[in-house]
């Protein structure tokens, strides 16, 4: 059978230890981070439906100070007053849908080469009477996004103001933030592992003591006193490794001082005497047998 090498007693705790705090940062970091996203997500949804309806106000106000020759000048106005109001803000994304789907005015894009909008999930919702945010994959940026969708009538016309922003960019919760959180977590881990290793050693210590206590005692040095100041457990156990030392001495001291004794009275005896063990083999034999036999 093939020998393996047992783990030093340090090791094995930080091992433990190291395993146990490893999960439970990872179980608490996982709901920290879904807690902050899903915060972010409630908070993105109420600054979309508050930012959505200030642009709506914005555009009834410029749609009523101004008066446009055409629908197409009229949507060409709209499309760049959206891209105004997004320039000092490049995350969010801004389209003006009509009734039909049509995208009229678009932030980012040019309009001529939006496809129709319809079919979109935020805005199939709103057609159902469902004002919510939806998470989806962008079919622009193939990016994970946010939408919020609002329906205004103006001009005895319905349209829909949507708004999109990366939910990586979120500004509640960022790419940035979770990446931050991450480290931040692995630092504290790390530095937890390296104090708990350093406190096994200073706890344990006192074992290295205690087993060189034995070496010595095995050696005859029974006179040995380990040095072990805390803990208080490990201060006890030295004590009584010192009394058990101590006691040996003490017992080894008796058996010599009886055994001289008991030599002394054997030798000085006039009669012939011999010991035998319980094989009845000679153990002792004083001169007076010598001469004897």
């Amino acid at each position: 059978m093939k020998y393996k090498k047992p783990l030093s007693t340090p090791f094995y705790l930080v091992l433990v230890n190291g395993l146990t705090l490893f999960l439970g940062f990872i179980i608490f970091g996982a709901f920290n981070i879904y807690t902050l996203q899903k915060t972010a997500i409630i908070q993105t949804h109420q600054n979309l439906k508050t930012f959505a309806i200030s642009i709506g106000q914005l555009i009834r106000t410029k749609s009523n100070l101004l008066v446009y020759p055409s629908q197409e000048q009229y949507e060409t106005s709209i499309d760049f007053f959206l891209k105004q109001i997004a320039a000092n803000n490049p995350k969010f994304r801004i389209s003006l849908i009509d009734a039909t789907g049509k995208v009229v005015g678009d932030s980012d894009y040019d309009i001529q080469t939006l496809d129709n909008h319809g079919n979109r999930d935020e805005i199939k919702n709103l057609a159902n009477g469902k004002e919510d945010i939806v998470i989806r994959t962008s079919t622009m940026t193939n990016k994970l996004s946010i939408y919020y969708a609002l329906s205004f009538n103006f001009h005895n016309q319905m349209y829909i103001l949507r708004l999109s922003v990366p939910r990586g960019d979120n500004v509640f919760f960022s790419s940035s933030l979770k990446n931050s959180s991450l480290i931040v977590t692995a630092v504290i881990l790390i530095i937890i592992l390296i104090i708990s290793f350093i406190s096994a050693n200073k706890v344990l210590k006192p074992l290295t003591e205690l087993k060189k206590t034995t070496e010595e005692f095995q050696a005859g040095n029974l006179n040995y006193i380990p040095h072990i100041t805390s803990p208080k457990e490990f201060v006890d156990l030295s004590i009584s490794f010192q009394h058990m030392g101590q006691t040996i001495c003490q017992n080894i001291q008796d058996i010599s001082q009886s055994r001289d004794e008991f030599l002394s009275v054997f030798s000085s005896m006039t009669e012939g005497l011999i010991a035998f063990d319980k094989q009845l083999r000679i153990q002792k034999i004083n001169h007076i047998a010598e001469e004897l036999f």
